[in-house]
């Protein structure tokens, strides 16, 4: 009754059921036109979701173009993922025409927004200069960010950094505990447990209380 109403949420919930088949017999073309109801009234989700269906073909043919317009609009009001997958459009040129910068600017947004696959991924542009100046320590910034989130491969990154000391002090134990922490998440890494089977036990019993001290502040995912 809601969603007869013109009901954003009761739209995008609608959308949602027809999309997976709960409670009604699974349509996409039918999802995709409530959750386009629901986003041309506002509903933030809503106008996300529509994107993605525009960038996956889901009920419709491929459109970038238009998962660029709704990725945008939600990126505006806020929405981090949707300017990550805006920055990578534009990366692409895909939908609109390419454009590194404008990558890096959608992307960095999203990273301040906190997603850790962006802050990664603006890491690595300020370590290599791709589409904005090179800066070795908001690289290091950002790596951490994303490190801090659980990413594994921004922990790698950042022990790797750690050792040369490349725009952070050189820190052999705390390169150590990002590597294990990157371990605990599937990516390992041999050089690096052959730098720590080096350590001393004074450097290994350094290293378990750092790992104690992190995980028991460790910040929450992207959930």
């Amino acid at each position: 009754q809601a969603a007869k109403r013109g009901d954003a949420e009761a739209l995008q919930l609608l959308g949602a059921m027809y999309l997976r088949g709960e409670g009604v017999k699974k349509d996409e073309k039918q999802a995709v036109r409530y959750i386009a109801r629901a986003a041309e009234k506002g509903l933030l989700k809503a106008q996300y979701n529509l994107a993605i269906a525009y960038a996956l073909g889901t009920g419709q043919d491929k459109d970038f173009t238009k998962a660029a317009k709704w990725y945008g609009i939600a990126a505006e009001r806020g929405h981090a993922r949707a300017a990550y997958d805006l920055g990578w459009l534009y990366r692409k040129g895909l939908g609109v025409k390419q454009d590194l910068k404008k990558s890096a600017d959608w992307i960095g947004r999203a990273a301040r927004g906190g997603l850790a696959d962006a802050q990664l991924e603006y890491a690595l542009m300020l370590f290599s200069g791709n589409g904005i100046i090179k800066n070795l320590p908001q690289a290091v910034h950002w790596f951490k960010q994303a490190a801090r989130r659980g990413n594994p491969v921004a922990q790698n990154r950042l022990a790797r950094l750690l050792i040369m000391g490349f725009g952070i002090e050189q820190d052999g134990v705390e390169a150590a505990k990002w590597h294990m922490l990157a371990k605990e998440n599937g990516l390992e890494d041999k050089q690096l447990d052959q730098f720590v089977s080096n350590f001393s036990p004074e450097e290994v019993e350094d290293l378990q209380k750092r790992l104690k001290a992190f995980k028991a502040r460790a910040a929450p995912g992207d959930g």
